[in-house]
């Protein structure tokens, strides 16, 4: 790696436990470390090549320099300065100091010395720092909290919001601070707020970062400013995350495990997914999404509760924190033991790191990782780049950094990000009277917040509450509505004819050629029971059938049947009374449906068998059964004499509305179920 710290590359990655000292011996070209728990001292070559053991049982190595041929160590527990021979390891001694106590690391000083080599930041115009990346190449470096301007060599002071800045809740106060700077952490008040802070945002874009107390109040703080606004009370929230350019806010609701979404503006709340069980929430600007964990599932929806997808399914239990790296395109969850990373591109998530308590924030800043500890007064962090070289136990090395919490309270931390607006701020010129959020092409879309329905004008931004859209002057009638009516009207119609088609088809498919239908309703009440009373018959053609049409309710006496005829002697057929005819002849819709249901609902009872050996009956007046189907209209498995009725006829071989004859000399009318 260049000074500049340009062109990294491992070296050196696999079977280190704990490297404490490094040196590099330039007459050689070779490096040399410390293992202090292997208790061992190696060398390589530059780019790690020619790997061997110099020293081993090396009495707990620590800090290491090369001089001439000899490498010389320090023993962290004996309090030894010892050497061996750099080549062998051979000839391992004490050397005399006049210093008695623990020695920790190693520097070699060789004075003056004479070098051909030229120092490429000699006379270079770079304001503050210049560090060689080659043998002729410099670059020109700031320190931190500016920026290397236009020129490329003057620094200027960076504006406060792209500051690398951790901001941690600590009771009421939150603090700004730089846990990676060495030295002793300077924790800077940016804000107060009325009650204990149980959430924040993961994220503090152009100075505003988003808390909630635990008295129900939701406050935006101002970090530069360093105050705070309260925006919305009596919320109940364990877990907040904040679209900074759209201006909203997404919070998990316990009362009613829903997702809900807030207005920063015109504080007007949505109800975004109803879940299960919510644990943790985290909007993601980039791609425009809301990812949430709800029981064991990591999902993701659009900030207004459309497309849901599951990202990753059996995740650990009681899941307490979510977070996405914009440069790894991954995301991280926690519980209680672990850490986790899960990649859109895997199939499943592996523990990252070891956590001693259950994380109540995470937050990712460029190469790190942050949260903080149930229970703890630290904050912790992991360098992701370590994850890339690193092979031990697949767990990246914790860092943390102890803080003074006096009242032992709950830390929660956000993290400074750059704010970058995809949308190019979309929504500030759309004018949503409730919410606004940012769709695929970067067009803003209002959105209603619960109970208002958005009013149909040319605009579609406002929206009303449903008390006042129920009355029908304020929602007038749109294209679109009537359509709706008529698709709605239409389907009705469909449905209603299909189901009636498919009755009818049940009913006449078992119909063969030549079978005939009678309808009767079996005794008349108006005659005595030594009387049976046919209806007459009506003939219906109907495609390839000839079906006799018995209506019921009128009949005609059938005391006696008409004496057997020849084939010469033609009977004619019972006439139709007068009140049927009438009825048939009533004009009108409602006659019309009427006829049509009673031809339809009754039962098809019996046939006209034709044949020779037909047995007739000269009088119906002893017949005890009824040709009328009983109540539950099942088929009668036998036929008897008295579940039968006649009707002789004999003519001529045709089928007529009024009549029936044909050219034998005897007809049976009986029941054929």
């Amino acid at each position: 790696m260049s000074q500049d710290g340009r062109s990294s590359m491992p070296v050196v990655y696999e079977n280190l436990n704990e490297p404490k000292g490094i040196f590099v011996d330039e007459t050689i070209d070779r490096i040399f470390w410390t293992d202090s728990a292997n208790n061992l001292i190696e060398s390589a070559n530059l780019d790690g090549s020619d790997r061997r053991e110099v020293v081993r049982d090396s009495y707990d190595p620590y800090g290491i320099v090369v001089f001439e041929d000899r490498v010389y160590w320090t023993d962290f527990d004996h309090f030894v300065l010892r050497s061996a021979n750099k080549f062998t390891g051979d000839d391992i001694k004490p050397e005399e100091l006049s210093y008695h106590g623990r020695m920790n690391s190693l520097a070699l000083h060789l004075g003056h010395v004479k070098s051909d080599l030229q120092d490429p930041c000699a006379d270079n115009p770079c304001s503050h720092l210049c560090l060689p990346s080659g043998p002729k190449d410099y670059t020109c470096m700031c320190p931190d909290g500016m920026y290397v301007g236009h020129d490329g060599s003057t620094c200027n002071n960076l504006p406060s919001s792209y500051e690398n800045k951790v901001l941690v809740s600590m009771g009421s106060h939150i603090y700004s601070l730089s846990p990676q700077h060495l030295g002793t952490i300077n924790l800077e008040t940016v804000g107060v707020e009325s009650d204990i802070v149980v959430a924040t945002s993961a994220f503090s874009v152009a100075n505003k970062a988003v808390v909630a107390t635990v008295d129900g109040k939701l406050a935006i703080v101002h970090t530069d400013w360093k105050t705070s606004n309260i925006i919305a009370e009596g919320m109940i929230m364990t877990s907040l995350t904040h679209d900074n350019h759209n201006g909203n806010i997404f919070w998990i609701d316990t009362a009613d495990n829903t997702i809900k979404m807030m207005s920063e503006v015109t504080k007007r709340v949505r109800k975004v997914v109803h879940c299960l069980e919510p644990l943790a929430v985290h909007y993601i600007y980039s791609k425009n999404l809301v990812v949430y964990v709800d029981a064991d599932s990591l999902l993701a929806t659009k900030p207004d509760g459309q497309q849901i997808h599951l990202l990753a399914s059996h995740l650990p239990k009681d899941v307490s924190a979510v977070s996405y790296s914009e440069d790894e395109d991954c995301y991280y969850f926690s519980d209680k033991y672990f850490i986790y990373k899960f990649k859109t591109d895997q199939l499943s998530y592996v523990d990252l790191v070891r956590v001693g308590g259950r994380p109540l924030s995470l937050a990712v800043q460029n190469q790190y990782l942050y949260w903080t500890e149930e229970g703890s007064s630290a904050v912790f962090w992991a360098d992701l780049e370590e994850e890339k070289f690193s092979e031990l136990d697949g767990h990246l090395h914790v860092f943390y950094q102890e803080l003074k919490n006096p009242g032992n309270f709950d830390l929660h931390l956000s993290v400074t990000k750059v704010p970058i607006d995809y949308s190019m701020q979309a929504c500030s010129t759309k004018y949503c009277s409730d919410l606004c959020m940012v769709t695929e092409e970067n067009h803003a879309h209002c959105l209603c917040g619960d109970d208002r329905l958005m009013i149909f004008d040319d605009s579609y931004t406002s929206c009303q509450d449903i008390s006042a859209a129920l009355d029908t002057k304020n929602v007038p009638l749109t294209s679109d509505h009537i359509t709706l009516i008529a698709v709605l009207c239409a389907t009705v119609l469909l449905v209603s004819f299909l189901f009636c088609f498919g009755c009818c088809y049940v009913r006449r498919k078992n119909l063969n050629p030549m079978e005939f239908i009678n309808r009767s309703f079996g005794m008349s009440p108006s005659k005595s029971g030594a009387v049976q009373e046919m209806s007459p018959v009506q003939t219906v053609k109907t495609g390839s059938l000839n079906e006799v049409y018995n209506p019921g309710y009128y009949s005609l006496s059938l005391s006696s049947c008409p004496p057997l005829a020849s084939s010469n002697t033609p009977v004619s057929a019972p006439k139709f009374s007068a009140s049927f005819r009438a009825e048939q002849e009533r004009d009108g819709i409602i006659p019309g449906i009427i006829r049509s249901i009673r031809k339809f609902r009754d039962p098809k009872m019996s046939r006209i068998d034709c044949g020779e050996n037909s047995t007739s009956y000269e009088s119906l007046a002893g017949a005890k059964g009824s040709s009328t189907p009983n109540s539950l209209r099942r088929r009668m498995e036998t036929i008897e004499e008295k579940d039968s009725a006649c009707s002789l006829y004999s003519g001529q071989n045709s089928m007529e509305s009024d009549d029936i004859s044909v050219d034998s000399d005897l007809v049976q009318l009986v029941n054929k179920f």
